[in-house]
């Protein structure tokens, strides 16, 4: 219960800047990837729009983005039950692309299928 509560507040907090910043600065990016997978749907959502916050607003450095545990865990979030995650796993992944090592560890994760399966989503949903 204490978790939840935590990862709702962040999942507020992180909708602002200074906080978004504040929170990965104090460590709290790993927990929260872990948290995307977890078999609770009230923490993974929380922990979704707090990945996304914190992404949107620019808080995550290319250094803590090229580290070893996050793009697994991005590219795991793309096959994900957890739709709330995948949008900014994938936005997170964009912002990586541009350097060859990290485009070259997509292709051997796996992560081009899921890119390409959130298009075929979009193609399929009700306009």
């Amino acid at each position: 219960r204490a978790q939840l509560q935590a990862l709702s507040a962040l999942s507020q907090l992180s909708a602002e800047p200074v906080q978004a910043h504040a929170i990965v600065e104090n460590g709290c990016l790993t927990s929260t990837l872990q948290l995307l997978e977890h078999p609770n749907q009230e923490l993974r959502a929380y922990a979704a729009i707090t990945f996304g916050n914190l992404c949107s607003a620019g808080a995550l450095t290319p250094a803590q983005l090229q580290h070893p545990s996050v793009l697994p865990h991005l590219v795991a979030m793309l096959s994900s039950s957890n739709a709330l995650a995948k949008g900014p796993a994938a936005a997170a992944i964009a912002s990586m692309a541009n350097q060859p090592s990290l485009r070259q560890s997509l292709h051997e994760l796996g992560g081009l299928p899921g890119l390409a399966a959130l298009l075929e989503q979009l193609n399929h949903q009700p306009h």
